[in-house]
């Protein structure tokens, strides 16, 4: 409800729901019609007797007892009292309309409730502007909450500051409220913010508050790049790191690395959250970089979107995103816009798209990328494309069951942390060590140890996204030591935890070692085996482009195994042992 249009129709309307009304017996929007039409005659000018007409109104609509719309007419009233003189009646109204909120909890209004009781407030005290200003800020940080529009509630507030000697106030509130938007004729009130927003612009000490803030949240972006390194990207420093970096950037243009603060935010969302929350995050990353125009930007973006589309599960849509990345990015990056995004954004698309290849079974590609990806990591100049690659690499090699590949490139990783401290992948590489060693008869291998080492992968961001490889190696080895039991618990607890993340990516194999185990022992099940690696083979399709034949495990099932091709060796050894 605005007092916006033309004058015919805010006459119009209030008089063709009465109309309606009357005609069809609909007694609820007769009421409505009630306060509508005297509020309408209000705003074009006809003042004799309206408010009293209104309040008629309200009155008829309570006794209706539906509640829904009262908080928005008695604003309404509220606002038309405070224009006619009558403050205190419009607090009185105000009042009843904020007490009728809490009450019914029909919050829908509830901003804007608090954007008129500050105008009120204003009228009534123009100079003890606090109590104005507490009611605006509830407001914003009710809209905020909501995630609801806020520009007329920020144009309110940055009034208030302008005309209190506190532009760089008025400035910090304006800004962020109004990004993403353009002027509308719906909503004047755009326009007018935005007019407001070039004249604080022009104020000398809203340039210099806003250098400041520049400088701060380029220091914040830094220290969560090196948080990245030396904690990891899902510690939860890290991810604080980079919250409080977008919180201080708000409203700050021009100079503010944009790009490295929305991928921060995305490696939070996905290593902390999962699917949900790391789709959405990659999509406001991709959405900003197209924005930008600029190809290196899309590369990263790129690159989060497919990350995030594999670990979910979707293999053919992550090839199709790392494929963007590699068109667009076709030189190796230099080592400082790597250490920007947590590695070099083409050798990790690269690598990725190696893993995702491999698992909708187009082998030779996955060679390809994998030997790409390791030779833009030996000759890399920052340690975090090295680490990256080799993490995935072992990974790779798990995924393979490749077990000179794993251990390789475990060991690799093991020397870059002792090297340079870069600790991201130093707990999964210690996994994929140990494993590379049981599989040759050096050590044991088990659940039990991937449960120890599961709170260091937390910390650094990697339980969610590959423990559920690890998962898969230890289950294995519980079944080939004769503990199907073991592997089941396991298997049951990572199954559980990765479909309430979103981040499937292994789950046909966890469903397939589980249909294996069921099969074994005294307590074997195969009905229930049956149903597990039926439902290992719809996981593998529903990530692969329809008709392509898929298969993420080189061990089919006992009952009907083939003949296990010999695994490549797609990296050399340099020389780390």
């Amino acid at each position: 409800m605005s007092p916006g249009g033309t004058r015919s129709q805010q006459r119009r309307l209030p008089e063709a729901v009465v109309k309606l009304a009357r005609e069809h017996g609909m007694a609820l929007y007769s009421a409505y019609g009630e306060f509508l039409q005297p509020w309408a005659r209000w705003h074009l000018g006809d003042r004799e007797g309206g408010l009293d007409a209104m309040r008629r109104g309200i009155a008829v609509c309570h006794d209706m007892g539906n509640f829904v719309y009262m908080t928005l007419l008695e604003t309404a009233l509220a606002e038309a009292e405070a224009e006619a003189g009558e403050i205190e009646a419009a607090l009185a109204s105000i009042d009843r309309t904020v007490a009728l909120t809490e009450r019914t909890g029909h919050r829908w209004n509830e901003a804007d409730t608090h954007r008129a009781r500050g105008e009120i407030l204003l009228k009534r005290d123009p100079a003890n502007t606090g109590p104005a200003e507490n009611a605006f800020l509830t407001a914003i940080a009710v809209a905020q909450q909501q995630k609801a529009k806020s520009f007329e509630l920020a144009l309110s507030l940055g009034k208030l500051y302008q005309s209190t000697g506190r532009p760089a106030d008025a400035h910090a509130v304006l800004a962020p409220a109004l990004e993403g938007f353009s002027p509308t004729p719906e909503f004047p009130e755009i326009e007018k913010a935005q007019a407001l927003l070039e004249v604080l612009e022009r104020d000398e000490a809203v340039k210099a508050e806003s250098a400041r803030r520049e400088r701060r949240v380029k220091l914040q972006l830094a220290y969560g790049a090196a948080l990245i390194s030396a904690r990891a990207y899902g510690a939860e420093e890290t991810v604080k790191a980079f919250d409080r970096a977008r919180e201080l950037s708000a409203g700050v243009g021009g100079s503010v690395d944009r790009l490295a603060l929305s991928y921060g935010t995305w490696l939070g969302a996905v290593t902390t959250e999962g699917f949900e929350a790391g789709s959405k995050a990659s999509a406001a990353l991709l959405a900003e970089a197209t924005h930008a125009g600029n190809g290196r930007a899309k590369g990263v973006a790129h690159r989060a979107v497919g990350a995030t589309l594999l670990y979910g599960g979707l293999f053919h849509e992550a090839k199709r995103q790392f494929d963007q990345v590699t068109s667009l990015l076709e030189t190796k990056d230099d080592a400082e816009f790597a250490r920007r995004f947590n590695g070099s954004p083409r050798a990790a698309a690269l690598i990725l798209r190696a893993l995702a290849a491999w698992v909708t079974s187009d082998f030779d590609a996955a060679a390809r990328d994998a030997q790409e990806a390791a030779a833009e990591a030996e000759h890399a100049d920052d340690a975090m494309t090295q680490g990256y690659v080799y993490g995935w690499a072992a990974t790779f090699g798990a995924v393979r069951r490749d077990v000179p590949l794993t251990g390789l490139n475990a060991r690799r990783l093991l020397k870059l942390v002792a090297d340079t401290g870069l600790r991201t992948w130093a707990p999964a590489a210690e996994q994929f060590e140990r494993w590379s060693r049981s599989m040759s008869g050096d050590g044991p291998f088990s659940a039990g140890e991937l449960r120890a080492a599961r709170p260091a992968l937390k910390d650094v961001g990697h339980d969610k996204i590959v423990t559920p490889v690890i998962g898969v190696l230890a289950a294995e080895a519980e079944v080939r030591n004769g503990r199907a039991d073991e592997a089941l618990a396991l298997l049951e607890e990572v199954i559980t935890e990765i479909r309430a993340s979103g981040l499937r990516w292994q789950e046909a194999e966890l469903l397939r070692v589980s249909g294996e185990a069921r099969l074994l022992g005294p307590s074997a099940d195969p009905d229930r085996a049956g149903r597990d690696l039926e439902a290992a083979c719809v996981g593998v399709a529903r990530g692969a482009v329809a008709g392509e034949a898929v298969s993420i495990d080189r061990q089919p099932p006992q009952s009907a195994r083939r003949p296990r091709p010999r695994a490549r060796r797609f990296f050399t050894d340099p020389g780390i042992s």
